[in-house]
């Protein structure tokens, strides 16, 4: 974004704050961008989710006269957008926790939740494959040309930083 057009971009955040009753962070961090227009067509009517440098989230937070939104300011830091909406808020909560959808765990983010490798084939051939999963301490054999886990093992437990292995 140039210098020039910030300005403008806190003037349309400020106002948007302003315009919709319900004002909320969604934490952006590592979310894909096919899983974000994903959200967005689903929220289409309900709300929308509109997406700022964090700085200029801030100052519009703090210039806005709007009652308690300086409350979202402590949630206000990394990669975050703002959620819009006119709908009663525990109905957006229910209808975002609904339509929650898993992601690929990516080397470097923390585990939000236990990450299990259950037993069965996988698509793998033999072959160097072999030795990372058995990096991993997986029990391994082949079966029809694949490579086949022989029990579930536990890779990541809740907070842990996930390796590219």
């Amino acid at each position: 974004m140039l210098k020039k057009d910030k300005p403008a971009e806190l003037q349309r955040v400020k106002e948007l704050i302003e315009q919709y009753p319900v004002v909320g962070i969604v934490d952006m961090h590592s979310m894909p961008a096919r899983q974000l227009q994903g959200i967005r067509r689903k929220l289409a009517g309900r709300g929308t989710i509109r997406m700022t440098k964090t700085t200029l989230l801030r100052r519009a937070l703090e210039q806005s006269t709007k009652k308690n939104v300086e409350q979202l300011l402590s949630v206000a830091e990394r990669e975050v957008a703002l959620l819009l909406s006119s709908e009663n808020p525990f109905k957006l909560f229910l209808f975002l926790k609904q339509n929650r959808a898993p992601a690929t765990a990516k080397a470097g983010q923390i585990a939000a939740k236990e990450i299990t490798i259950p037993k069965g084939p996988t698509p793998l051939p033999p072959g160097p494959a072999i030795s990372v999963l058995q990096k991993l301490a997986l029990k391994t054999t082949v079966q029809a040309g694949k490579i086949a886990i022989s029990q579930d093992k536990v890779v990541a437990k809740p907070g842990d930083v996930i390796t590219a292995d």
